[in-house]
């Protein structure tokens, strides 16, 4: 993600906060924060708006950028204050709040700790994609796919032995709505090159898998069947799979996504094809 100028005249994407209501938000949020203490009229403030604007542009969909006013809102930087134990001793100070990916105590707080990088844009950026959180399933669970609860997931195709800042936001997006999960592909990555060929795609590449409620067509005893709903064989970026991906969120009331009614008509069509052979067999004894 490299740093790019931002437009004189495009909206900032660094979020201003003023209410406890809108940290909350903060609070429940699955992506990373860096939050800048400033004042109006202070001259390093004015020199960090900038870089934080092309910071916030950049990380728009990876991360989160945001900035409170110490005077006028004042209660809401007390609050924020007290509830983490620190203080602002000068401005601007900037903070970066990371959601925990376990656990995390009763009311869950993201962790806190101080930026004491360079205040320029591509430091912050680079920073910020360090500390995102990652919510793929781990690679326990990747290697028995079998074993996974019913319904669909995305897994992202990869050579790298790190997990790229793309997938880390889409699994933050996605949490508790989507299941993700990474395979390396490459040398010495048979099983990884074995999905993304039954999936249709090329590494780097992603696709959506439906993990069956029955064990139909299971790769081995004990386990759900695994089937293939689609494959995005595209360039990837985190617009267009953020788009695609959506398509196959299990809806909620009982509804069915893309996924679900892909795995329906499936099924309808296996049900019809083993009926039709039950009736051949039917004739075939009667004309014995």
């Amino acid at each position: 993600m490299a740093v790019l100028p931002r437009a004189v005249d495009s909206p900032s994407e660094v979020i201003k906060m003023t209410k406890k209501s809108e940290w909350a938000k903060l609070e429940k949020s699955n992506f990373a924060w860096t939050v800048a203490f400033y004042r109006e009229g202070c001259g390093y403030c004015a020199l960090l708006r900038p870089e934080f604007d092309e910071a916030a542009a950049d990380l728009k969909r990876y991360a989160r950028i945001g900035a409170i006013d110490v005077e006028r809102s004042r209660d809401l930087a007390s609050y924020v204050q007290q509830r983490y134990g620190f203080q602002v001793e000068g401005v601007p100070t900037i903070k970066t709040f990371v959601p925990r990916q376990h656990g995390g105590g009763k009311d869950k707080k993201p962790l806190i700790d101080t930026y004491n990088g360079e205040r320029k844009a591509k430091p912050i950026v680079d920073a910020m994609r360090a500390i995102m959180p990652s919510f793929l399933l781990s690679q326990k669970q990747m290697k028995v796919l079998g074993a996974l609860e019913p319904g669909p997931l995305a897994v992202f195709f990869t050579e790298k032995t790190s997990t790229p800042a793309l997938t880390k936001a889409l699994s933050s997006k996605f949490r508790e709505r989507l299941r993700v999960g990474q395979m390396r592909t490459g040398a010495m990555a048979g099983r990884g090159n074995d999905w993304a060929e039954k999936c249709g795609v090329e590494s780097p590449g992603a696709c959506i898998l439906y993990i069956g409620d029955s064990e139909d067509d299971a790769a081995a005893e004990g386990e759900r069947a695994v089937h293939v709903v689609a494959g995005y064989g595209r360039k990837l970026s985190i617009l267009s799979l953020d788009n695609w991906m959506m398509d196959y969120v299990p809806k909620s009331k009982g509804g069915m996504g893309k996924a679900e009614r892909a795995m329906k008509k499936k099924m309808g069509a296996k049900q019809e094809e083993s009926g039709g052979e039950e009736e051949a067999d039917a004739m075939d004894d009667h004309d014995l």
